[in-house]
């Protein structure tokens, strides 16, 4: 018995201060022995968490009440509500961080500081737009939408795909009241700028699991760009981890994966770069006009009382409704849009039985399809389309160079680059995805590729 105790604490140096598998797995066979020789119990790992969901639909959320400044478990099971300072499930103890941790000291990250109930879902929607609708000036529909999304937050891990909300406008336009507001009452909100570590920011919602808050999203540099962006590009789809080089100490390749998908609040000056991430937002544009009467300049002491509350009837709602968005999902597709469009706005629709707010997001989704039909009319893939629907009009086979020629001569202004033949060669066979011949030592498209250049001609709006 005198191993026992030496064998427990090793296991559990092992998990915090990181020691290799190797030993780890000489000090389990150890114990197996002993537990065999002595007839005691396997090891229990211990492992801090701010929240778990579990197979048997058991789930536990991390709270923190600032006025005692304790951290502990709401543990909701399909009989009842208990509170908790700790979790066990099979040989894992489960452990809420300190509340003298910076992130929550610092509140950099915001919780619930228990579980309240509600009346019913219809009302709590109506607190958050008073709520809302006091403190931050929006579009009516915008803040419909920007309600719900709030809801989204706290179920987002039943959904597969989710979308991200944005204010962009120019300096003094709200964008920082909006992200304040909003992010107050979000799933575990995590507070931060473009220029924080990203880093950190990687541990962070790997750890934590919550809402991105993220502000001043122009990056400055490119390396800051390109790693934030991999936040936002892998965070919208679940399964999508953000992957980091790593070596153990036996000097053996043994890669992390940071998960990062949630939902994120953005503030920004400008839209961003790239079409595919820009096609994730659902974005209010600064509006420059005098604030609505009765916005205050400051926010009231009385801000964060309020935003408490309505966090701890929003816990309730996640343990009351998580269940039912991770295995009952309806399907909300709406029909003749683009596939993207339905992406984002599919999960709002889920929310919402209201049917005069649906017929809006529907409405909505029908705009930014448009939108982005308009977008795709200005790119070097329509303007490549259009001249091979033109050119096979009059001929059964047409060249790249041929190609290459009248986009030029119809579309140069559209395009920095000039138009050569090796680069529209390029869009035509990578982008498009058509095949192409060498005959005479010129390449050539066929024309007898009618089905997949119809369901281009469509996808591109070449008419």
């Amino acid at each position: 018995m005198v191993c026992l105790p030496l064998l427990k604490l090793t296991v559990n140096a092992r998990y915090f201060v990181g020691d290799e598998m190797i030993l780890v797995e000489t000090f389990l066979y150890l114990h197996i022995c002993t537990w065999w020789r002595y007839g005691d119990s396997m090891p229990i790992m211990k492992m801090h968490t701010t929240g778990e969901v579990f197979n048997d639909g058991t789930i536990i959320e991390m709270v923190h009440d600032p006025v005692k400044d304790k951290a502990e478990f709401v543990v909701a099971t399909k009989q009842n509500i208990t509170v908790s300072d700790q979790h066990k499930e099979g040989n894992k103890t489960y452990l809420p961080y300190s509340a003298c941790n910076n992130l929550i000291k610092n509140k950099i990250v915001l919780l619930p500081s228990q579980s309240v109930e509600y009346s019913s879902d219809r009302q709590l929607v109506s607190d958050l737009h008073v709520f809302v609708n006091k403190y931050v000036d929006l579009d009516p529909l915008f803040e419909k939408l920007c309600v719900h999304y709030i809801l989204l937050s706290w179920v987002y891990d039943g959904f597969n795909q989710l979308p991200y909300f944005r204010k962009c406008g120019d300096l003094g336009t709200g964008k920082t009241r909006f992200l304040t507001v909003i992010g107050s009452v979000c799933y575990k909100p995590i507070f931060a700028s473009g220029s924080s570590s990203t880093a950190a920011l990687f541990h962070i919602l790997d750890q934590f699991r919550g809402t991105l808050v993220l502000d001043e999203a122009d990056f400055r540099y490119s390396d800051e760009r390109a790693d934030l962006t991999k936040v936002l590009n892998n965070g919208f789809t679940k399964g999508y981890p953000v992957l980091r080089c790593a070596f153990n100490k036996n000097k053996e390749f043994d890669p992390v994966g940071y998960q990062v998908y949630g939902c994120k609040l953005v503030a920004s000056r400008k839209h961003f770069d790239d079409p595919a991430l820009e096609s994730r937002f659902i974005t209010e544009k600064a509006r420059f006009e005098n604030l609505r009467i009765g916005i205050p300049n400051e926010l009231p002491n009385s801000f964060d009382a309020e935003a408490l509350e309505l966090r701890n009837k929003l816990l309730t709602y996640r343990l009351r409704w998580l269940e039912h968005f991770t295995n009952n999902k309806t399907s909300q597709k709406i029909e003749y849009i683009e596939p993207r469009a339905n992406q984002i706005f599919s999960p709002l629709l889920e929310l919402t039985a209201d049917e005069e707010f649906r017929k809006e997001i529907i409405e909505l989704a029908f705009q930014v399809s448009r939108q982005i039909k308009i977008d795709r009319a200005a790119s070097i893939e329509y303007h490549v389309l259009s001249v091979i629907q033109s050119l096979l009009s009059r001929n059964e086979r047409i060249s790249i160079g041929d190609i290459a020629k009248f986009v030029s001569r119809e579309f140069a202004d559209f395009h920095e680059r000039r138009i050569t033949a090796k680069w529209i060669g390029y869009i035509v066979s990578k982008s498009l995805c058509l095949k192409t011949f060498k005959a005479g030592g010129r390449f050539y498209v066929s024309g007898d590729q009618q089905s997949l250049l119809k369901q281009l001609y469509l996808r591109y709006g070449v008419n």
